[in-house]
């Protein structure tokens, strides 16, 4: 059998195309050249949520501009990459050589160097239109350009001829391999091998500092995986505890919960398993995950004592991706290869399951703060608020009886105005605030002190006031009308909750099963209480929508924002809304009437957004010219 010998000079056309083997011998096959671009999709999905999330939705011009911006930055870091990674015109790689090969092996030489490697190191033989690789390793290759093949003999013959020569290797009948010179070997000092478990702890540590290690040392004991469970549950009831404190009330329904969990984490590992390639075994990655999941603890209370409420959902999707990290990494050690799509299916599934235990409210909590009893009586115990809820809804009406009997309008007075607040949502303190000062605001301006009428959604107060319900508004307004001198009184209504793009205000109150109200509900029992002069002031996302069926010359209707935008400011740690800021606090105790008052809240509220980069929220109103120039000869002239 004889050899081949190939004279050939490497140009850095020969070097690309080594490169493009080398990528696809590395991520597998093409598609695998679509998860960078499903990654950036995914981020760029993930930055639109949370910025909408957290009340700061992205504009079209500056998401366009963030695509085009890393698009352009990842292009031009791989060209300066592909550009610093070439080899040396003068080099080993580039110029001149001869290929030789042969029974024993493959020679490379060159000006000044030898290179010899037996057939017992080639790895793989790779073909294409142009060129032969022959690899030494994963990503490392010997180029031969077939242009330079010897006169007569075609790449066909030298596939068989190669195939002759491995063959040889393979049974033993190949001529002698020529000695290599051996380096020199240091005396190694003789340590004690590890034992199993801190083997093992290495390697968990190694996983925890997103690190690969040996998929040999991943062998846990099972009494480690369930001593490792036992403590991160038991560490996760001790600092629940704690940090609700000593007057902490164990609540077992929170079991209820923890099944969500284990569902989305058994799927999640199901769904990684099945995509890698080698297959990993199912059992295994859910022991070593299981023993993540100490960590995962952990970082929550962290995140419960030092995260803000409204940077949680981003918190949490960090933990998610951190365990996401380290999942991968556990799938690359025990296939020992990259497991890219199983990688991103569990990260995008998780991310997917914390976005959706967020929305849903799945706490796991299995300690609260016994609220019965604070010093200042504001809080309430949840079962025994469950227990009242009955008697709380059938008192509603008398509450409203009683307050509409307490309205107090005298005869002598031509007009009258009347007030009526709605606070939709009890969970967050800001509507109840904001609602409070239309009250004050509005009886200073209008004259409406005596004759106020509050329905207040709050969680730390279910006594005082009567509770808010489209039913209780229908009937508040029904009997506010007996009242009134329906001709020539004027109702101010100002409503203050969530809103949603179908026209619906939120309307919640604890452990109490109520409905939203829509604006056609409002507009009917605005209708069937007879009241004809209105001024209707709507506080909450999406207020637009209230416009339209509320419209006619007898009304004013005033929106914090337009029919397809959000508004901003309704967090529990505030007191106002953006518009209750502008409108009610700034804006209406100066202005001359409800146009000039609408026009600076307006001007105020975009200038504030402008600062703080958000979207505008565009507050919109309607005026009708009847009630204009009623309120003009009724209040104006007083």
């Amino acid at each position: 059998m004889g050899r081949v010998d190939i004279k050939t000079a490497l140009t850095l056309a020969d070097w690309q195309a080594y490169q493009v083997q080398w990528a696809r011998r590395l991520y597998g096959d093409q598609r695998a050249q679509w998860i960078p671009w499903l990654l950036g999709a995914a981020i760029i999905a993930a930055a639109a949520i949370l910025s909408n999330h957290l009340g700061r939705p992205l504009s079209m011009p500056s998401l366009i501009a963030g695509i085009l911006f890393v698009t352009v930055a990842s292009h031009y870091t791989a060209f300066r990459l592909r550009r610093s990674s070439r080899p040396d015109p003068d080099g080993f790689v580039l110029g001149p050589s001869i290929i030789v090969l042969s029974d024993t092996g493959v020679d490379i030489v060159k000006a000044g160097s030898l290179a010899r490697y037996s057939w017992s190191v080639v790895k793989d033989v790779t073909w294409t239109d142009q060129h032969l690789f022959v690899w030494l390793d994963t990503v490392a290759a010997i180029i031969v350009p077939l242009r330079d093949l010897p006169p007569g003999l075609e790449s066909a013959q030298l596939a068989e001829d190669i195939s002759a020569f491995r063959g040889a290797h393979a049974r033993g009948t190949m001529g002698p391999e020529p000695l290599l010179p051996e380096a020199p070997i240091a005396p190694q000092r003789e340590t004690a091998p590890l034992s199993a478990f801190k083997r093992f702890m290495r390697a968990y540590g190694a996983l925890l500092l997103g690190r690969t290690p040996d998929s040999n040392d991943l062998a846990p004991p099972s009494r480690l995986v369930v001593l490792l469970l036992a403590a991160g549950i038991a560490l996760w009831l001790i600092l629940d505890w704690l940090r609700v404190g000593t007057d902490a009330r164990f609540a077992p329904y929170a079991m209820f919960a923890w099944p969500w969990y284990v569902m989305v984490l058994l799927g999640c590992l199901w769904i990684a398993s099945r995509l890698s390639q080698p297959r990993v075994p199912y059992e295994r990655l859910l022991v070593l995950t299981a023993a993540f999941i100490p960590v995962v603890l952990a970082l929550d209370l962290v995140q419960e004592q030092w995260v803000r409420l409204d940077w949680t959902l981003v918190t949490s999707i960090g933990i998610a991706l951190y365990a996401a990290i380290y999942v991968s990494r556990t799938l690359r050690s025990l296939s020992g290869h990259r497991q890219p799509r199983a990688a991103l299916a569990f990260a995008a599934i998780v991310c997917l399951a914390v976005w959706l235990t967020h929305s849903l409210y799945f706490p796991g909590r299995f300690w609260y703060a016994d609220e019965s009893s604070e010093e200042d009586g504001s809080g309430s115990d949840y079962w025994a608020d469950m227990r009242r809820s009955e008697a709380l809804l059938y008192a509603q009406p008398k509450r409203i009886d009683a307050a509409v009997r307490a309205l107090q309008r005298p005869d002598d007075l031509p007009t009258a105005a009347f007030f009526v607040g709605f606070a939709g949502v009890g969970e967050q303190r800001v509507f109840a605030g904001e609602i409070a000062l239309a009250r004050k605001v509005v009886a200073a301006k209008f004259g409406s002190a005596q004759r106020s009428v509050l329905l207040v959604n709050d969680h730390r107060d279910l006594d005082t006031l009567p509770i808010a319900t489209p039913t209780a508004l229908r009937y508040a307004l029904n009997g506010i009308a007996t009242r009134m001198n329906v001709e020539n009184d004027v109702l101010f209504l100002s409503l203050s909750s969530h809103g949603s793009r179908d026209g619906e205000l939120s309307v919640s109150n604890g452990m109490f099963a109520l409905n939203n109200l829509s604006a056609d509900e409002l507009a009917t029992a605005l209708r069937e209480s007879g009241i004809k002069w209105k001024v209707v002031v709507v506080s909450a996302c999406y207020a637009g929508k209230f416009i339209e069926p509320l419209r006619d010359d007898n009304t004013i209707v005033i929106a914090a924002a337009a029919a397809d935008r959000t508004s901003f400011g309704c967090s529990d740690d505030r007191d106002l809304t953006y518009f209750g800021e502008a409108f009610y606090r700034d804006a209406l105790p100066q202005a001359s009437d409800l146009k000039g008052a609408f026009a600076k809240a307006s001007e105020e509220i975009a200038a504030r957004e402008r600062a703080e980069g958000k979207k505008a929220s565009n507050p919109q109103a309607h005026f009708g010219t009847a009630l204009v120039a009623h309120l003009q000869s009724a209040f104006q002239s007083r």
